[in-house]
């Protein structure tokens, strides 16, 4: 690859791009927007006829290098005597040199990358360390001199202190150039393929010299065998003089024949005698053929001057366009990778919608068709200015003028190859020719005021540096290893040192594929810097920081005229604006979609809901939560609501809802009056003024919730309802009936509606004729239609569903038998029924407690013999002991196990929870839930979610029952493990219905065999559960280790021995001051 920084001088180029009269970048002249380049793929190909130009040019070098080049070169290897070859290589003992060649090329290899890394991490201190070697380099120098010979030590000593002088001018730059290298370097490590693609064209590079040098020698063959006298000495000038290098900016020598004959002499000097004598004819007959042409040029000479002069120019002419050839291939494949890593350093740069574009593979395509052109036509000009600085330099030293001419011409081929450089850059990232590109190249970086700062000696100063030191690294790998693997001998050392040379440039050349890349991502970061550094924020946010930074900091005044603070600034302030615009319009919408929420889905008028929520909402001691208060709602109705996005509207809601309007609107207004709250009061006033609605004074409300249960009955049933009516109100519910509720001059029917709306739970007291009554129907359907809860009680015994419009609806509810009593109860239903009632309205009403009367008190606490559980008694001697109290249930603080069951089933649900108690699990039955303030539901909710398995107790009644259905939908949801448990036949397996889903990959165990309640957890089958549980519950212990479940067996002394570890299991801790179950 055509290198302008590594293998040459690098040289700090400050270029003007602004006038000398003008001023600096003014602040009213707006800069160019920052956006990102688009590459218009479909526009064609830029510079089409240098391209063609090209092609045709590298077609000719390959025919001309295989049609004349190649048969020379293929008879001079015939008459080498390959046995001499292998004698040689014998004697030099190739493999050695192989060995040492190759791990000279692995370790260059590995430098080179470990160095990108230590690039990347701390390029800052490595920048510093090199320009410390450099010093400490000088420093020796002068040491040694002075002792050598002490005039020499001025030489290193007067550069070394311009080296001194030169870092503190650019001491600040260091920073400067360390985020832009660390951001080249990141760049080069997200796009490794870009290493695979500079030694491609490293290869191709290669195959062009090698046609290029076969062309070269065909052409000379041919002109010395047709041409005249001066054309040959023309072209011996050419062939003494050529230079050609792999380096743009030294060219390298080209080999002659008289060269490459004197080295076969040394190379082959230890072969036969055959050998020497065919070099040394070869060698004679090509003097001789020298000496005709001297001894013609020297007769034509002494007979005119004409032809001499115009020799030297053919000759020059010649030598030019050979030069311009081999120049104008290498540094058209070396641009082309140039091309390439600035389309990849493009793709980092800019977002993801957009970097598709710098695809590897759209990188190459449009490298070699709609921007080969441009990359032939930067590389041509740069190719002439090369070519004739080489043909000035071979007759340096001849002419004076010839010598300045060069100096010139160097100078002006560094700065054409830099500008080329950024130019190809421009062109890769905008798909602009190469005239266009440069002009835009140019004056975005003027409008920028970026002129004086486009320098990047420093980064080339220590990736030189670099080359070097890798270089000896590779150095004193292949030498090292040649020297331990060769017999010590006088050659040792001598093969050592020649591998070592040789190892040296390997390193370089290894460290310079991946520093040259390097080069070209820190300008290509350079370039889009200037194009739009705010594309960066969103790919690399770390490095825009720190570009931002120091371009901040070293740079104010270019980096303030860039307009780059400008246009964020501008676009922020755009930004700025569009948000608060859609802000007024999210508010707008947000309140007219409340204010059809209002009207569509709240019963609060929509006038003034909206106003009066909003004040009622603002944290306050007469806030919403005192409305509520003074409304009768319960504390635990207070905290649901305040888990709402706008509690005062569901408080509101639910006022309106039980109540009639004018009398819920009379009652808010009073309570708002006796809480001080004038300014909400005020609001509704004014609404109302202006719907023109008068508000009576002489409403009489009293202002008091409406009873949570409502009895829907026929009146046949009369008596017995009100019987029901009174337990349930001893039991802490009370309850909504329609006797007593015709005063008032209002409609029944109104009554009713409200007392269903503001019912939570309804219960149907089912006989024959309530079936057949349409007000009872009603009442049924308008408990459906609000979604209200359903309990139907059989209170005489009929087929279920009943006949007529109710079957289909009442199909789907488990029905109470409340007709099967003892003959001596002076109630109309069986006890355990009753309870079972009180069990599923505590699903969703808690009871009030100062409503509980004697005889119901703690009804929710089951009066099951035998319940064993635990409580910790302090004795005299100041310890703990475990001792056994009945009827006591264990506060389970985090259950095990959740038993969900059906009702008919208690009993043998009951023995199953204490005998898994005894065995030390904890576990969670509904029954002993029923106390506190909150829903069954909530709590049954809590129990799944905490328990670490769930007992499903099926039977056909399970099956159908919609809190069961609850319950297990809830695990299923959770994951929770489910162990079904077959306590009764049912058709199929898994059940028909909803729950054949859930119950579709587990396999029961079966417990249907036993009908006897003691002994149905017992046999296998019961081992089987417990063997279950051990898998899924491996340990079982409680929160507080001291305290026990005391097994309630009374073992014998022998099985105490056997066993001491049946004497305990460790069970949860007891509460004293409750004697509910509770799951919080």
């Amino acid at each position: 690859m055509a290198d302008k920084t590594v293998f040459g001088e690098n040289m700090a180029v400050n270029i003007p791009l602004q006038l000398a009269d003008e001023n600096e970048t003014k602040m009213d002249t707006d800069p160019p927007l920052y956006e990102t380049p688009q590459v218009d793929f479909s526009s064609g190909w830029k510079d089409r006829g240098f391209a063609i130009a090209f092609w045709i040019h590298t077609i000719a070098v390959i025919l001309v290098g295989l049609i004349l080049g190649a048969p020379i070169v293929f008879s001079i290897v015939r008459n080498i005597e390959f046995n001499s070859l292998e004698q040689l290589s014998v004697n030099l003992n190739i493999k050695v040199y192989l060995y040492g060649l190759g791990a000279a090329g692995v370790a260059g290899g590995l430098a080179s990358i470990i160095t990108l890394f230590f690039l990347q991490a701390c390029a800052g201190q490595v920048i510093k360390c090199a320009f410390l070697i450099i010093i400490m380099a000088h420093v020796m120098l002068v040491v040694i001199f002075f002792f050598v010979f002490f005039p020499l030590c001025f030489i290193p000593g007067f550069f070394l202190v311009m080296i001194l002088i030169y870092l503190s001018c650019i001491r600040k730059r260091i920073s400067f150039a360390e985020a832009h290298l660390q951001a080249g370097c990141a760049s080069l490590r997200s796009q490794p393929s870009l290493i695979l693609v500079a030694i491609l064209m490293l290869i191709v590079e290669f195959l062009w010299f090698v046609f290029w040098l076969l062309m070269v020698i065909g052409m000379h063959r041919t002109f010395m065998s047709s041409t005249s006298t001066s054309s040959l000495n023309g072209n011996t000038s050419l062939t003494n003089t050529t230079a050609f290098n792999l380096s743009s900016s030294t060219p390298a020598r080209m080999m002659t024949t008289k060269l490459v004959n004197g080295s076969k002499k040394k190379l082959f000097n230890g072969t036969s005698s055959g050998m020497r004598e065919k070099q040394i004819s070869v060698s004679k007959n090509m003097n001789s053929t020298d000496r005709r042409f001297e001894d013609n040029n020297i007769t034509r000479n002494s007979t005119s001057e004409a032809p001499q002069w115009y020799s030297s120019y053919i000759n020059d002419i010649i030598y030019f366009f050979m030069m311009l050839s081999w120049y104008w291939g290498a540094v058209t494949f070396g641009n082309i990778a140039h091309f390439i890593v600035a389309c990849a350093v493009g793709r980092w740069w800019f977002s993801t919608e957009s970097n598709e574009q710098y695809s590897t593979g759209n990188s190459i395509n449009r490298a070699f068709t709609t921007n080969f052109g441009t990359i032939c036509m930067g590389s041509l000009f740069e190719a002439i200015i090369k070519a004739l600085r080489s043909t000035a330099n071979k007759n340096r030293q001849k002419s004076v003028i010839a010598c300045v001419l060069g100096w010139i011409l160097g100078i002006i081929e560094k700065v054409v190859g830099y500008l080329n450089e950024w130019a190809f850059i421009f062109a890769a990232l905008t798909g602009q020719g190469f005239v266009e590109a440069s002009r835009s190249f140019i004056e975005l970086f003027k409008k920028r005021g970026w002129t004086a700062i486009i320098n990047d000696a420093v980064i080339g100063t220590t990736l030189s540096l670099i080359n070097f030191i890798v270089g000896l690294i590779s150095a004193t790998a292949g030498g090292l290893l040649v020297y331990f693997m060769t017999n010590k001998s006088p050659e040792q050392i001598i093969a050592s040192i020649i591998v070592a040379i040789i190892s040296l440039f390997i390193g370089i050349f290894m460290s310079s594929i991946i520093t040259t890349i390097l080069i070209s991502c820190v300008r290509t970061v350079f370039v889009c810097f200037a194009l739009n550094p705010a594309a960066l924020g969103a790919t690399h946010p770390d490095h825009l920081q720190k570009l931002s930074k120091v371009w901040h900091k070293f740079y104010p005044q270019e980096y303030a005229t860039s307009g780059y603070i400008t246009n964020l600034n501008t676009r922020v302030n755009i930004f700025d604006t569009r948000i608060n615009d859609i802000a007024e319009q999210v508010e707008q919408h947000t309140r007219e979609i409340e204010r059809i929420d209002m009207k569509t889905l709240s019963y609060v008028p929509s006038e003034w809901g909206h106003d009066v929520c909003k004040l009622l909402n603002i944290r306050a001691d007469n806030d919403w939560r005192l409305l509520g208060k003074r409304f009768g709602y319960s504390t635990s109705e207070l905290k649901h609501w305040a888990m709402q996005t706008d509690p005062s509207m569901s408080l509101l809601n639910e006022w309106f809802m039980t109540h009639k309007t004018d009398e819920a609107t009379y009652g808010l207004l009073k309570v708002l009056n006796e809480i001080g709250r004038q300014d909400v009061k005020e609001i509704i006033h004014k609404a109302l003024t202006a719907a023109g609605e008068l508000i009576p004074d002489d409403i009489s409300i009293e202002i008091k919730r409406l009873p949570p249960i409502f009895l829907s009955y026929q009146w046949g049933s009369q008596k017995a309802i009100l019987k029901l009516k009174t337990n349930l109100e001893q039991a802490g519910y009370s309850c909504w009936m329609d006797t007593g509720q015709m005063g008032g001059g209002d409609k029944l029917f109104a009554k009713i509606d409200a007392g269903i709306r503001g019912a939570k739970v309804i219960i149907c007291c089912m006989n024959k004729n309530y079936a057949q009554s349409d007000n009872c129907s009603r009442e049924v359907h308008l408990t459906i239609s609000t979604g209200k809860p359903l309990i139907p009680l059989q209170m005489e015994k009929q087929t279920w569903p009943p006949e007529g419009a109710l079957g289909p609806i009442m199909s789907e509810y488990l029905y109470i038998r409340f007709y099967d009593r003892k003959n001596n109860d002076e109630n109309y239903w069986p006890t355990d029924k009753f309870t079972e009632l009180l069990g599923q309205i505590r699903y969703h009403v808690a009871p009030d407690p100062d409503m509980i009367t004697q005889q119901y008190y703690n009804w929710f606490v089951p009066r099951i013999d035998n319940l064993i559980f635990l409580q910790t008694q302090t004795t005299n001697d100041n310890k703990d002991k475990t001792i056994i109290q009945d009827n006591i249930p264990l506060v389970v603080t985090h259950p095990q196990i959740m038993i969900s069951y059906q009702w008919d089933y208690q009993i043998d649900i009951v023995n199953l929870y204490k005998k898994l108690t005894k065995l030390g699990y904890r576990c969670w039955l509904d029954i002993f839930q029923m106390g506190g303030g909150d829903s069954l539901f909530e709590k049954i909710d809590a129990g799944i979610r905490h328990a670490k398995c769930i007992l499903s107790c099926i039977t056909p009644k399970y099956t159908k029952s919609i809190n069961c259905r609850r319950e297990m939908a809830l695990a299923d949801a959770l994951q929770k493990p489910i162990i079904p448990l077959l306590l009764e036949e049912t058709s199929t397996w898994p059940p028909a219905g909803p729950m054949a889903m859930v119950f579709a990959e587990k396999f029961y165990i079966d417990f249907r065999r036993s009908m006897n309640d003691n002994e149905r957890w017992v046999g296998k089958e019961f081992e089987l559960v417990l063997a279950r549980l051990k898998q899924l519950i491996p340990e079982v212990q409680t929160e507080k280790p001291q305290r026990h479940l005391i097994d309630m067996q009374r073992p014998t002394t022998a099985i105490k021995q056997q066993d001491k570890r049946r004497q305990r299991i460790k069970s949860a801790p007891v509460t004293p001051q409750s004697r509910a179950c509770s799951i919080m």
